[in-house]
């Protein structure tokens, strides 16, 4: 039985065009979650689902996958996504310190968005970048070697980015 979809016809047509450009289908699923969480904001069970039937995978490969990484969320986040690396070196250099800083200053807690949807706080185990503790991420761009003065920068530049 065909399940229901749940994305576009642009979303299906660019899963099925990754799945063409791979000699195994399942090469194709982390881009095509990417792109499902691009569309949709977050990935859902279904989408997972769909995401499967398209590549021709069984479900649980997917997701499996798509609950694994910490690049895919379930449920909805903000415009921006900070993250904030507290391994043991970044911790030592400050990062914990950044994201209690961080849960102060935006009213929220790790794993929350704040009210207006502009900030959603993710204290992580590794950015990868240890010789540039500590590191923030903040959707796709690093930031390494960040102070409270610096992450106080980056927060009103991003707030008065997102009002205009």
């Amino acid at each position: 039985m065909k399940s229901k979809t749940v994305f576009s016809e642009k979303l299906r047509a660019d899963i099925l065009q990754l799945k063409a450009m791979y000699p195994i289908a399942q090469s194709a699923l982390i881009p095509a979650l990417h792109r499902v969480q691009e569309e949709k904001g977050h990935l859902e069970p279904n989408s997972m689902l769909e995401v499967a039937q398209l590549l021709g995978i069984p479900p649980i490969e997917v997701m499996k996958t798509g609950t694994f990484y910490t690049m895919f969320h379930h449920k909805p986040v903000g415009k921006y996504r900070v993250q904030v690396c507290v391994n043991l070196t970044c911790s030592m250099l400050g990062g914990r310190h950044l994201l209690s800083h961080l849960e102060e200053k935006l009213g929220i807690k790790d794993g929350e968005t704040t009210s207006d949807g502009l900030f959603t706080l993710i204290g992580v185990q590794c950015l990868g970048a240890c010789h540039e503790a500590p590191v923030v991420q903040i959707n796709n761009d690093y930031h390494s070697l960040v102070s409270e003065k610096k992450l106080d920068t980056l927060l009103s530049s991003l707030r008065s980015g997102a009002k205009r």
